[in-house]
């Protein structure tokens, strides 16, 4: 009998090779799944964000009375003026200490956004934010959006991408930045962080192609 229960056992050797396989694939795969649930939570948090901000425009723009084109966005006048309201806050902080007065709304999920005339920052959580502060590159968890519906760029797709629009993904005035976002060039959009326009045109979902930095 003793001799039966030795032969079902394990040695230590087959113990330790198992537990060694165990730790290979798991080294292999919980950096993939890590890293696929944080572009899971940035897609959402993202789309949450834009669709709130941009009901918050339409009501304003409805019940003010006053056509977005001509909103004053000095300072933290689209906030003040039009948005506060119409969005639902947490609490909110301004800040005066530099030559561009800002302000910034936490909402009830964690995230936040920096008001700054017609630009605005969106982080998914505030450790985030702090790293963009230090870091100023776009990521996964902190995109830059703007509001300029009077257009006035010299690109046409700059243009389009603002006139008569609410809060959109930031561009820049580059011509070769209009190319990527024309040609629906994904790969090349997100090596330049416009994550957000690339959720944006994609449907609110990354693409397999686009390497996300966190």
């Amino acid at each position: 009998m003793s001799s039966q229960a030795a032969r079902l056992g394990f040695t230590l050797a087959e113990v330790l090779i198992t537990l060694g396989i165990i730790g290979v694939v798991a080294a292999l795969t919980i950096p993939t799944l890590i890293y696929n649930h944080q572009k899971q939570v940035s897609e959402t948090a993202v789309k949450k964000f834009y669709t709130n901000i941009n009901q918050a425009v339409l009501l304003a723009e409805t019940n003010l009375g006053i056509e977005r084109a001509t909103w004053d966005t000095s300072g933290t006048s689209l906030y003040d003026n039009y948005l506060k309201n119409y969005l639902k806050v947490m609490s909110v902080k301004y800040d005066n200490s530099s030559s561009r007065p800002g302000v910034m709304l936490y909402f009830a999920d964690g995230s936040l956004v920096y008001v700054v005339s017609c630009d605005l920052l969106f982080c998914t959580n505030e450790k985030s934010y702090n790293k963009y502060k230090s870091d100023a590159v776009q990521t996964g968890n902190c995109m830059l959006f703007g509001m300029y519906p009077n257009g006035g760029f010299s690109q046409d797709c700059i243009n389009e991408n603002y006139y008569r629009k609410g809060v959109v993904p930031y561009l820049n005035g580059s011509a070769s930045y209009c190319s990527y976002v024309e040609n629906h060039d994904f790969a090349a959009m997100c090596e330049r962080q416009l994550y957000a326009k690339v959720l944006e045109q994609n449907g609110w979902r990354y693409p397999k192609n686009c390497h996300v930095r966190f």
